[in-house]
């Protein structure tokens, strides 16, 4: 019988898709992040002093516990007819497979992550051109919103 995410991606030769990514060591500091700044918040409104902790053996373990669980196969082909992804396999890197994700995405929702995105600034440099997420505070003011400035020359 095949695994649950090799039946999930319709792999027929076994092929294993929980790829060895860094996600869970990103996802880890990310809630190591997000522990430390309630904690802060806390002590602010509240006084008293906090422990945060960030374990990646948990959160490696996450998508295998019973509440979260994998993807069904529905959910899979569901995804795939909806954001037409490329070929994924184990041996894609993270930054790989966040390209796959990425052009699909573009792909399927060209207003939020196309060329003219309210999300994304489009900067000119030296070293060409860059495309990166706005910050993500934006206020109602549009000239008061904070904004990325390229100032970079080679001399």
């Amino acid at each position: 019988m095949l695994s649950t995410p090799t039946r999930s991606l319709c792999h027929k030769d076994g092929s294993c898709v929980l790829s060895a990514l860094s996600v869970p060591d990103m996802l880890t500091g990310l809630i190591g992040a997000i522990g430390t700044m309630m904690a802060i918040r806390d002590r602010a409104h509240q006084g008293g002093s906090y422990h945060v902790f960030a374990s990646l053996m948990a959160t490696a373990s996450l998508n295998l516990s019973p509440e979260i669980g994998l993807y069904s196969p529905e959910v899979v082909k569901d995804s795939q007819e909806k954001f037409g992804w490329d070929q994924t396999s184990p041996d894609l890197f993270v930054l790989e497979l966040l390209d796959v994700v990425l052009k699909a995405w573009a792909t399927a929702m060209p207003k939020t992550f196309g060329q003219d995105s309210p999300y994304m600034s489009h900067l000119k440099g030296d070293w060409g051109d860059f495309e990166v997420l706005k910050p993500v505070v934006q206020l109602s003011d549009k000239d008061a919103s904070p904004y990325y400035l390229l100032i970079c020359s080679r001399a």
